[in-house]
């Protein structure tokens, strides 16, 4: 399962799955719009979306506000978010995001449940952009990368997640 394998193996102080890393991969920009409040045409922000798992905000050393996803934040309980400092200055100048509504696809509602420092996404020069960040067990990756942030050589973590991943899926390539 993928709590499990957040878990192993021994020796990474933070351990995660994303669907891209930043500025390595084209990443989907969907938007979203504020509860109770609309855009003005052209002025919707379209953020870089991310489907992430548990400590995977943690496991980049990015700085949160709020709390990060848990893994009880399935498909039946209420549908959650995170979102960038960025993101959270156009959809609410002046006020903190955390607790608040974005309206996903129109009529999707979704609670903001942390905001997260800025990440440079596409490029390190110039602002980072409005992200969006979604739980892995509420959206469905297409795709996935690990993230390890360990204090050993990286090497010697290699076999013990070969492993773990062969264990949940033999069929894998890794």
């Amino acid at each position: 399962s993928l709590p499990r394998l957040a878990r192993t193996p021994a020796g990474p102080r933070r351990r995660a799955r994303e669907d891209r890393p930043p500025v390595v991969a084209a990443r989907p920009r969907r938007g979203g719009r504020r509860s109770g409040a609309g855009f003005a045409p052209g002025e919707l922000p379209d953020p870089l979306v991310y489907v992430v798992t548990p400590g995977f905000i943690h496991a980049m050393g990015t700085r949160l506000r709020g709390r990060d996803f848990s893994w009880s934040d399935g498909p039946r309980s209420e549908r959650v978010v995170l979102i960038n400092e960025s993101a959270a200055r156009v959809y609410w100048p002046g006020e903190d995001g955390v607790g608040k509504i974005l309206m996903r696809g129109g009529t999707d509602p979704v609670r903001v449940i942390g905001v997260v420092e800025d990440v440079h996404e596409e490029h390190v020069e110039g602002g980072a952009g409005s992200q969006i960040y979604y739980p892995v067990m509420q959206q469905g990756p297409n795709g996935a990368q690990m993230v390890v942030r360990t204090h050993l050589p990286p090497s010697s973590l290699a076999p013990g997640v070969l492993r773990a991943l062969r264990e949940l899926n033999p069929k894998q390539p890794a």
